[in-house]
């Protein structure tokens, strides 16, 4: 259930009663959470006090849709567009196969769990595209409810957390952020000071950010990013980093990629096969076919970005990569020196942080013809000529080094 959070959509009685009608089935058909997701999700049109939205959606996390203005308000829009949809069919996928529900995803996951401190309004789109990274590498992502802002509550819900997790980050701005009923320190403060007393503890880690030339006018502020830099216990177990964000992002991948004990106390063992199917943007209409059969086989289909700037399109091709078991480059309408650049990335592969090399990778060479392209032979990858509609049986030898079994229908 989607529920399109404003004010008049909490004083509806009958919006009221939809999400209690909702709640109480899913309860009586293997209960609310998923996997540590909702299935009701709340997408925030206008900003809705918590405790005066209905009870059944308090304890649910916000998307939030609210107006922005300038440049990054449309791309802000898309990719928390992005976000829920990603989100509603993880969790109808998780339905398909059955898999565990309710409270007690965090003692059986076989994913890394990572704190990812919630910050102030100012850092939320940092926040939103390191949490989307991190899921897209197989990290679990807490806290994964609203924080209770009651001081007892709050630190409670944030240890128990922490007690889960190898590793904490926490963004930090020129904002002081929320104070809890009962306290005088911030949220951002708070979980802080609590992932400090738990980096005590052998094998926990603080990865803290701040953008470069932060100037706080806030006193408060000032006096806890302060502390940050000159006090040595606050640095304990930590990296302190104060630069750009795309820069903090490599930084922390090649963090947790170096650190080899947080996926064997959790290994994967997931069964889904990821094909990352590689293309130009001239042709990704073209791939539809082979991305549904593909899909239809049981395998997982990564695709390319194409919006964003430069960087952040290389950084969901690397992320496709580290993550996806095999490959597949289609070349149709793109240029022979697009095609060696695609080449050259899978030579690069264990230099962007890959420790196993992947299971199967392919060119699959479409139309138009052209000389170049009947020519073209390699050892880096199968070659597959499908100049002609779409052939399934040219991808047999693929699937069959990628799956280890013959047969694919």
């Amino acid at each position: 259930m989607i529920s399109v959070i404003s004010p008049q959509y909490v004083k509806s009685g009958i919006c009221a009663q939809e999400v209690k009608s909702f709640y109480d089935s899913a309860e009586q058909k293997g209960g609310l959470w998923v996997n540590n997701h909702a299935r009701i999700f709340k997408a925030v049109k206008t900003h809705v006090p918590r405790l005066t939205q209905p009870e059944e959606l308090q304890n649910i996390s916000d998307y939030e849709f609210f107006p922005e203005l300038g440049a990054e308000a449309s791309r802000n829009f898309w990719m928390k567009l992005e976000d829920i949809a990603y989100d509603i069919y993880q969790v109808l996928d998780n339905l398909k196969k059955g898999e565990t529900t309710g409270e007690q995803l965090r003692n059986v996951t076989n994913r890394p769990v990572l704190y990812l401190a919630e910050g102030t309004h100012d850092l939320n789109s940092h926040r939103e595209r390191i949490k989307r990274q991190l899921q897209q590498r197989g990290f679990v992502i807490l806290p994964d409810r609203p924080l209770n802002l009651n001081a007892n509550d709050i630190q409670t819900q944030i240890s128990t957390d922490l007690q889960s997790c190898n590793y904490s980050v926490h963004l930090v701005g020129e904002n002081y952020g929320i104070v809890p009923e009962g306290e005088t320190r911030s949220v951002a403060e708070i979980q802080h000071q609590l992932a400090l007393e738990r980096s005590q503890t052998n094998g926990f880690f603080r990865l803290i950010w701040m953008p470069p030339g932060l100037n706080s006018q806030d006193d408060r502020q000032k006096t806890f990013i302060h502390s940050l830099k000159t006090d040595p216990s606050a640095l304990t177990n930590a990296d302190l980093l104060q630069t750009s964000l795309e820069e903090f992002k490599t930084y922390l991948v090649d963090k947790l990629n170096e650190e080899p004990h947080i996926t064997q106390s959790v290994p994967n063992t997931d069964a889904i096969i990821r094909v990352y199917l590689q293309c130009d943007q001239k042709d990704i209409d073209d791939t539809a076919t082979l991305e549904e059969y593909l899909f239809d086989q049981g395998f997982e289909v990564k695709l390319p970005a194409f919006e964003g700037d430069e960087l952040e399109v290389f950084e969901v091709h690397k992320e496709n990569l580290l993550l996806c078991d095999a490959t597949i480059i289609y070349y149709g309408q793109a240029s022979d020196s697009w095609l060696s650049t695609k080449l050259a990335d899978l030579q690069k592969i264990s230099g962007y942080g890959r420790k196993t090399p992947m299971k199967a990778k392919a060119i699959f060479i479409a139309g138009p013809e052209t000389k170049h392209k009947h020519r073209f032979r390699t050892r880096e990858a199968l070659t597959i000529k499908n100049f002609e509609e779409f052939s399934p049986d040219e991808l047999a030898e693929f699937l069959v080094t990628l799956t280890g079994r013959e047969g694919a229908q």
